[in-house]
């Protein structure tokens, strides 16, 4: 089972998130208040009251 990790989002992460909602019922799950077809600029808008965001990687991912 690889480890997981967490570090700061970066502006790069946006678009990878935005690919992990395949339909609006998912979305729906993942945020109510958003609106299908998800986007980098509604995540940000949702992040906005946010102190230092974070999202969880592949420990893998980070050597």
């Amino acid at each position: 089972m690889p480890a997981l990790a967490y570090r700061s989002l970066k502006p790069e992460d946006l678009e990878a998130i935005c690919g992990f909602v395949r339909n609006p019922e998912e979305l729906f799950y993942a945020g109510p208040k958003f609106q299908y077809p998800l986007t980098p600029e509604q995540i940000l808008h949702g992040l906005e009251n946010r102190y230092s965001p974070t999202v969880i990687i592949s420990d893998s991912t980070m050597r």
